[in-house]
């Protein structure tokens, strides 16, 4: 070998080890952020599911009264802000809950809450369903009433309640 081939051979050769090892430096770095972005997103998802996290959910207050109003035969309202919790367990708290009377019983409004707490049904709302497993509020009014024929304003469309 002349030495002229000599030199190009180590040349090329000094070359491919130098790329070579910066492409090796820049794999292991792109590993290495992968990693740590994948461990920030379960660290995030970790705490939503534990901790939770509160979003404004504005947009819900309508179907949800909606929804409800059409599962007790009555006119549902929400006045005030609504916040939904997601995390395992999710809640949704809506100010100004207002439940109407079905007719016939005079002012018209069964129940007032000044905040109605809703715990959800998780699967039931990643399948873009809602299901309400428990209500519960503060500064409620009921209005219960029963008319000269035995009818009472909260009997609701969902079962009827046995008066007490």
């Amino acid at each position: 070998m002349t030495p002229r081939l000599t030199n190009a051979f180590a040349r090329a050769l000094h070359h491919v080890r130098r790329h070579g090892r910066a492409a090796a430096r820049w794999t292991r770095r792109a590993l290495l952020a992968t990693s740590a972005f994948l461990v920030l997103l379960l660290a995030a998802f970790i705490y939503i599911v534990v901790a939770g996290i509160d979003l404004d959910a504005g947009f819900l207050r309508a179907r949800l009264a909606a929804d409800m109003g059409a599962a007790m035969g009555r006119e549902v309202r929400f006045e005030g802000p609504a916040i939904l919790t997601l995390s395992a367990r999710p809640k949704l708290r809506v100010g100004g809950l207002e439940i109407a009377d079905p007719g016939g019983f005079g002012s018209g409004t069964l129940a007032r809450l000044g905040e109605a707490r809703l715990a959800l049904d998780l699967w039931q709302l990643l399948g873009k369903r809602l299901r309400v497993d428990e209500l519960s509020g503060s500064d409620v009014k009921l209005r219960l009433v029963r008319s000269t024929d035995g009818a009472v304003s909260w009997a609701l469309a969902l079962g009827a309640s046995d008066p007490a």
